[in-house]
């Protein structure tokens, strides 16, 4: 029976060694472009997280978040007005697409008022009139907010800094040698924000900063001083809201 059943196998290797061959190399192809549309909608996906991540951003800010923001840069007045008009347009973007839904779900009556040959059927209208709505709103989406994680060298080897859009300092990393050391390091920072590992202190002069832990109680990143404690904490939902959606640069000397 065994040698049947050998001599069988045989016979198939010999008279359809090409065949089974091609099946084997169709079905890894299979599997293989399965794996990459995985991945590609994956990728498609955290970025439109990070997309809405930044609209909540935006609309969520607060009027002592705009003045803290402000107050660190070099030219209050105009960041200030900035970052309102930014606050402005997303709420209209956010209204437009709301009432944009509302009027796709909008039930009918049930009666269709007639029309000519040329004039196009009602769905056909909405598609139309759609269109350049959904432009406008990926338009909006990509002028949205973004902060910068900034990499630089000087002579004792690379750190990074976290910035806002109007180029304010909001954190800075420790030193490190080599510039992927640098980006594992901004993805340490970033976590330990997001795990919300800060601590306040108060200096001698009646001075705050806040202070970046990692998950072993180590230091990684000390703030700039701050005059009162709320303004402190207040820094500390700012790095929290921006440093997650923030790019990396790499400065140039």
């Amino acid at each position: 029976m065994f040698e049947k059943i050998g001599q069988f196998f045989v016979m198939l290797y010999n008279d359809f060694f090409y065949l089974i061959l091609i099946v084997v190399l169709a079905l890894a192809v299979a599997v293989v472009l399965l794996i990459l549309r995985h991945i590609r909608n994956s990728e498609e996906e955290k970025l439109q997280q990070q997309e809405d991540f930044k609209q909540q951003s935006i609309e969520s800010l607060t009027s002592e978040e705009i003045d803290n923001i402000s107050n660190n840069s070099a030219d209050p007045e105009e960041v200030k007005q900035y970052l309102e008009t930014e606050i402005d347009q997303a709420k209209k973007t956010k209204k437009k697409k709301t009432e944009t839904e509302s009027s796709k779900k909008k039930p009918t009556l049930g009666i269709k008022k007639p029309r000519s040959k040329n004039q196009p059927s009602v769905d056909e209208t909405a598609v139309t009139a759609e269109a350049p709505t959904q432009n406008n709103e990926d338009s909006t989406v990509k002028k949205q907010y973004t902060g910068k994680w900034k990499i630089v060298e000087d002579e004792e080897g690379f750190y990074a800094i976290l910035t806002a859009s109007n180029g304010g300092a909001l954190l800075k990393t420790e030193k490190y040698k080599s510039i992927s050391n640098v980006r594992n390091g901004i993805e340490t920072v970033k976590k330990n924000i997001e795990m919300g590992n800060f601590a306040i202190s108060v200096d001698k002069d009646g001075r705050y900063r806040y202070k970046l832990f990692n998950s072993s109680n180590r230091l990684i990143c000390v703030s700039d001083t701050y005059s009162s404690k709320a303004k402190c904490e207040r820094g500390i939902e700012s790095v929290k809201r921006f440093s997650q959606t923030a790019m990396v640069i790499i400065e140039d000397k």
